[in-house]
């Protein structure tokens, strides 16, 4: 079985220069801070659009398929301090 893998260091190589051809990717505080306005925007509109929070959700599905999309064809965030 471990002759069918290629050698750790061959790996690492080609999963290096795959990534650097893709496109940055977006800033996670960035996705997090819609997320927030989202939810603040149906608290504040619930009372006078009772829908409001259908469309959340719709919403809400709608940006985790974006957030699915860029993860798979952008390169990987870079890890930072907090």
């Amino acid at each position: 079985d471990d002759d069918k893998m290629p050698p750790l260091q061959d790996w690492n190589i080609r999963d290096i220069v795959h990534q650097s051809t893709l496109s940055p990717s977006p800033d996670v505080l960035d996705n997090t801070a819609e997320i927030i306005v989202l939810h603040g925007y149906v608290t504040m509109f619930i009372v006078v659009f009772p829908l409001m929070p259908l469309l959340g959700v719709v919403s809400n599905f709608v940006e985790l398929f974006v957030d699915k999309y860029n993860l798979q064809n952008t390169q990987r965030p870079m890890p930072t301090a907090a």
